[in-house]
């Protein structure tokens, strides 16, 4: 549940054999769930954001039919990840303000 969580999901994961998937934790579904018959050698990665599979994926939390969308867990699960977000933007956005840049370099406003 919280691997499809309440945010896109942007992974894929690159095999030792250069096989390109989508993430382990959907193996769970089956033999060869994940695999899509791309490789690094032979594929460019932009190549399984055509699979369906990488689609549902990564807009899983867009994509949940009503009953996941009910479950208090997944309710639990897509906001967490939705505040973890927020509270990442707002840290990126304090460190790139023009006061904290200026409070970094000594100078206060109005000293």
């Amino acid at each position: 549940m919280d691997s499809l969580g309440g945010v896109k999901n942007g992974l894929l994961v690159i095999e030792t054999d250069g096989g390109i998937e989508p993430v382990d934790v959907l193996k769970i579904c089956g033999p060869a769930f994940t695999k899509l018959g791309l490789s690094v050698h032979r594929n460019e990665i932009r190549d399984a954001y055509a699979s369906n599979i990488v689609q549902l994926y990564q807009q899983g939390w867009a994509r949940a039919c009503d009953t996941c969308l009910a479950c208090p867990p997944w309710r639990y699960a897509v906001a967490e990840r939705k505040h973890e977000e927020l509270a990442r933007e707002l840290e990126i956005l304090e460190q790139t303000s023009p006061d904290r840049k200026r409070q970094s370099k000594g100078t206060v406003d109005g000293a």
